[in-house]
């Protein structure tokens, strides 16, 4: 069995994604059968200020992050690389299947989460993104993928 996989490879179902969110210090998740909402604090780094994260996330469908507070910035007049729209966080390039619904959220999505806020950081200070990864290009949103 992969880490994090559930072993039948069905999908995880939303009032257990939500118990095991709830699981967690600093984010609630609330299903109603169709959609799981799950809200959140991260806090990438020792030095960082507290994110504001809300996860939708429809079974087989891949989860939303959305960065609620502080808003998203832009840099030299450029949004980051790795967002879907501006404001959509890209976690993992769906071509590859680092994420797939028989995942657990709260063992993958919310851990690279922080992960993405680190590298978000340092592209502010810097320019650079040093969390590598290719970016896919999404039909219908205005250009910015």
């Amino acid at each position: 069995m992969a880490r994090n996989r559930f072993p039948s490879g069905a999908p995880v179902s939303l009032a257990l994604q939500a118990a095991r969110i709830n699981a967690l210090s600093n984010w609630t998740g609330r299903s109603d059968g169709r959609v799981l909402v799950a809200k959140g604090k991260v806090q990438p780094t020792e030095l960082s200020g507290p994110y504001n994260i809300r996860i939708t996330y429809r079974l087989k469908q891949r989860p939303a992050v959305i960065l609620v507070d502080p808003p998203l910035q832009q840099r030299d007049g450029k949004w980051p690389d790795h967002l879907y729209g501006k404001e959509e966080l890209c976690l993992y390039h769906p071509k590859y299947r680092e994420w797939t619904p028989d995942r657990v959220l709260s063992e993958t999505i919310i851990p690279w989460i922080s992960e993405w806020l680190a590298c978000y950081e340092t592209w502010l200070i810097t320019g650079d993104w040093l969390g590598g990864g290719v970016h896919p290009r999404v039909k219908g949103r205005g250009g910015q993928p």
